[in-house]
Order: C-alpha cells, then sequence, then structure tokens
C-alpha cells in the first residue's frame, strides 16, 4: 500500500489551513513561534521529488517566511540519508518517528536557532 499524508485528512490545503490558524493565533498572543519541517517517514518515496512529504516540507518554509517566524528543517536534517532506506531506519523508532539519533539531528537544527 502507497502512504499517503492525504489519507489521513493533512492534505497541503488543510494543513496550510491549520497551520495558518494556528500561526496567526499565536503571533496574536504574542507566543513567539519555531515550525518544524516534518521528519522522514520511511514510507515515503524520497527518489520523488514531488514526494508528498516533500510538498508538505515546502509549504511549512513558505509558510515560515510569510510569517516571518523561525523555522527548523528536519526534512533537510535527514536529507545525507534519503537514499539509503536501510541507514534512514536506523535513525527512526518506528516508520515515522525518530528514535534518539534521528531527534539529535532535529535538536541540532533547534540548538543553531540559538547561537
Amino acid at each position: 500500500m502507497k502512504y499517503r499524508l492525504s489519507e489521513h485528512n493533512l492534505s497541503l490545503e488543510k494543513a496550510k489551513k491549520a497551520w495558518e490558524k494556528m500561526i496567526e493565533e499565536a503571533l496574536k498572543q504574542k507566543i513567539p513561534l519555531i515550525l518544524l519541517t516534518p521528519s522522514p517517514d520511511t514510507r515515503v518515496d524520497y527518489n520523488n521529488p514531488e514526494n508528498e512529504l516533500k510538498q508538505h516540507t515546502n509549504q511549512i518554509r513558505l509558510l515560515a517566511k510569510k510569517y516571518n517566524v523561525g523555522l527548523v528543517d528536519s526534512y533537510k536534517a535527514f536529507k545525507f540519508l534519503y537514499g539509503d532506506t536501510k541507514e534512514l531506519k536506523k535513525y527512526m523508532a518506528q516508520l515515522n518517528h525518530p528514535n534518539k539519533k534521528g531527534h539529535e539531528l532535529i535538536a541540532n537544527g533547534i540548538i543553531k536557532l540559538f547561537e
């Protein structure tokens, strides 16, 4: 079965509306924001440059720019692993959740924002 984010009610359109609503509400309350792009999912075909996870990533990047908020690009942090599924799995606790090693890659991106 092909994994599709939209099968989980996360179409680009619905996700964008939800993200914008959350961002606007937080900014209205003067809450500082850092957006994170998605971490990997081992079911995604990373050889396809238009894979759905990449589309969501691009949308989040644009939202960070539009609202002038921080961004941690988790998707990009794992890029060096996308060509090697076996190696990628070493960073994953489950199909779509990083393990400690994977979370360290994401945490490094967050730390860079504060340097």
